[in-house]
């Protein structure tokens, strides 16, 4: 039991590591190039979406109420996701605008069925919830980018830029603090990357 915390505890860190590294690479790009990495994004989120469905379907641990319920929001984001290319600046702050807010119904319903699921079906909630976790992050981040090219804001922009880069390395920071004593204190580590995300999105 304790080398499959231990496991799972390294599996995850390698997870949210790789994670933040992505984050860091997304937050380095200039408004332009941020713009073409948004449309390959939301390829990458229509293809996760059928698969997260495929798993949902194939599970027999959730109640078919709630796995329905998570089924239809998976379908509404990916009506989101597979939107053509956002010509314009407009069009493209208004997909980023519904792809987050989609992500955060259906974030909710998971979050929701991962609360009443209680043992059965767990993992998979929390591996979908993981995943929103991150594709929630990113398409935030690209609200930031996206407003970088505007010359009367770009100041006030770089600034939240910096305190974006400053929260991801205290993510960076509690990953690598965490590594020795994930295992002993998942619950409270977890809860603690948690908050980090959380607090990095704001």
């Amino acid at each position: 039991m304790e080398t499959s915390l231990e496991n799972k505890a390294d599996r995850k860190l390698k997870k949210w590591q790789g994670m933040v590294e992505r984050l860091n690479v997304q937050l380095h790009l200039g408004a332009a190039d941020a713009k073409d990495a948004f449309e390959e994004q939301k390829k990458e989120l229509e293809s996760w979406l059928q698969t997260a469905k495929s798993k949902l379907k194939n599970s027999d641990k959730i109640a078919d109420e709630n796995t329905q319920k998570i089924q239809a929001a998976i379908d509404e984001l990916k009506v989101q996701a597979a939107l053509g290319k956002a010509e314009t600046k407009d069009e493209l702050e208004k997909q980023q605008k519904e792809l987050s807010k989609n992500i955060q119904q259906l974030k909710v319903e998971v979050e929701k069925t991962y609360k009443e699921s209680k043992e059965t079906g767990a993992e998979l909630m929390d591996e979908l919830d993981e995943e929103l976790e991150e594709y929630q992050t990113k398409f935030d981040l690209f609200k930031l980018q996206l407003h970088l090219g505007k010359a009367e804001s770009k100041e006030y922009l770089e600034e939240k830029k910096k305190e974006a880069k400053v929260e991801l390395q205290k993510v960076e920071t509690l990953l690598q603090k965490g590594k020795d004593s994930a295992s002993d204190n998942w619950d409270n580590f977890t809860s603690d990357i948690s908050k980090a995300w959380k607090q990095m999105r704001s």
